[in-house]
């Protein structure tokens, strides 16, 4: 599987690439708002930077192309973390990309690898990649 992020910087209307009403200024499409990591505010010449760009920089950072995706766990009672693990080209590492979506709460998790555990601790609307070796 993959993923592609097709807007990466729009207006902060939606524009250039929005279907909808472009003479009000609103840009609504049919399909709803089109929403990007970087919106321009063409107006003050500003970028804002949004949440999507720094999650979307994990993953292309530090995972490698042809990864593969392993099986990872979350307790249950951890409701507000998501997490994803991948074994590198060599099966020589593999990298985990944590997401704690409580934005007003750190959470702890347990990460288990070959027997051994570590506890970490993601703050509230926090996003970690921890990597490892497997050798």
């Amino acid at each position: 599987q993959s993923w592609i992020e097709w807007n990466v910087l729009l207006d902060n209307t939606g524009g250039p690439t929005c279907i909808g009403p472009q003479d009000t200024g609103i840009c609504t499409p049919l399909a709803g708002h089109c929403d990007a990591p970087i919106l321009a505010d063409l107006k003050h010449q500003t970028l804002e930077i949004r949440d999507s760009y720094w999650i979307m920089a994990h993953f292309s950072r530090y995972i490698e192309r042809a990864s593969v995706r392993v099986e990872t766990n979350v307790n249950e009672d951890l409701s507000s973390v998501l997490a994803t693990a991948v074994v590198d080209p060599s099966g020589s590492n593999v990298t985990f990309v944590v997401l704690n979506t409580d934005a007003h709460n750190p959470a702890k998790y347990q990460v288990e690898l070959l027997g051994d555990y570590a506890v970490v601790e993601i703050p509230a609307h926090g996003i970690q990649t921890l990597t490892a070796s497997l050798l």
